[in-house]
């Protein structure tokens, strides 16, 4: 029963990423309420819990890469050979523009995510950076330009380095990496929904690249009552990928960002008022 309660929570956790993930809404407060409401159980150590869950967040990570990849597999890959050549050499330089912010963004992850986490990473900072976040939403719907941009094939290097380029603001705890590609992507001139799309390019090769450099620094002893663990949270995150982001995309149709700032200001107080009461783990494993 009680490795039956570790499977739920598994899967539970592998859902609020996806959700929190994909939509600008922080990941990282609700991974941290989540552990302190519910922290995994797995080890009667709670250090060991703490590494189990510094494994278990990359590899949230791949999964989240995987499923947004399965989801735009038809659409977006450029090598299907029921594609004509022009449709291809279009793909081709959508993924190219993609990869030139993500490789930027890898690399200053390499040199400097680590630092930056272990700098940043008391519940309370996090909370005040999700309020605060919140807040930028709110005030960016307010002031965007006039879209210009409405499909992928219309967009330049300035779009993707405008949507890309912001996500270095996400190596701190607390920042969006889906609400930083987002405003970016419209303050450049796209419209919600190509901003959208874009933020989900550059979100495959990033979360993959993070998810791999961050699995690279795990140090967590292996174990077969692991694997239907990371089976369950994995099970989340592509199930819940899937339908956040297909909800999301239709969303933005016709809404704006400013209600997932004020989410984001809720979910910033919530954190904060836990982190006061010490209901929250003092740093977070991400």
């Amino acid at each position: 029963m009680a490795y039956l309660l570790e499977l739920i929570k598994a899967l539970l956790y592998g859902i609020v990423f996806a959700v929190t993930e994909w939509l600008p809404a922080g990941s990282e407060a609700h991974i941290l309420m989540l552990d302190g409401i519910l922290p995994f159980e797995l080890y009667p150590d709670a250090e060991m819990n703490q590494r189990f869950l510094g494994l278990f967040l990359p590899v949230l990570h791949l999964a989240a890469a995987g499923s947004a990849a399965a989801l735009f597999y038809a659409r977006l890959w450029p090598f299907s050979k029921r594609k004509s050549k022009e449709k291809k050499h279009a793909l081709l330089r959508i993924w190219l523009l993609v990869l030139i912010p993500v490789s930027v963004l890898l690399i200053v992850s390499v040199l400097f995510g680590a630092a930056l986490e272990h700098r940043i990473s008391s519940p309370i900072v996090i909370a005040f950076i999700t309020i605060l976040a919140g807040a930028v939403l709110i005030i960016s719907d307010r002031i965007m330009k006039k879209p210009r941009v409405f499909e992928l094939k219309e967009m330049t290097l300035k779009e993707t380095g405008a949507a890309g380029l912001p996500q270095l603001f996400a190596l701190i705890p607390g920042v969006s990496r889906s609400g930083t590609a987002m405003i970016g992507g419209q303050l450049a001139g796209m419209n919600r929904t190509s901003a959208a799309e874009l933020m989900c390019c550059l979100a495959i090769p990033s979360l993959l690249g993070t998810g791999l450099i961050k699995l690279a620094a795990v140090n967590v002893q292996w174990n077969l009552q692991m694997i239907p663990v990371l089976i369950s949270g994995i099970s989340g995150v592509f199930f819940m990928t899937l339908f956040t982001i297909r909800t999301f995309l239709g969303y933005l149709k016709t809404g704006g960002l400013h209600l997932f700032g004020y989410y984001r200001i809720i979910a910033g107080l919530v954190l904060l008022i836990l982190a006061l009461l010490g209901a929250v783990p003092g740093g977070l494993v991400y």
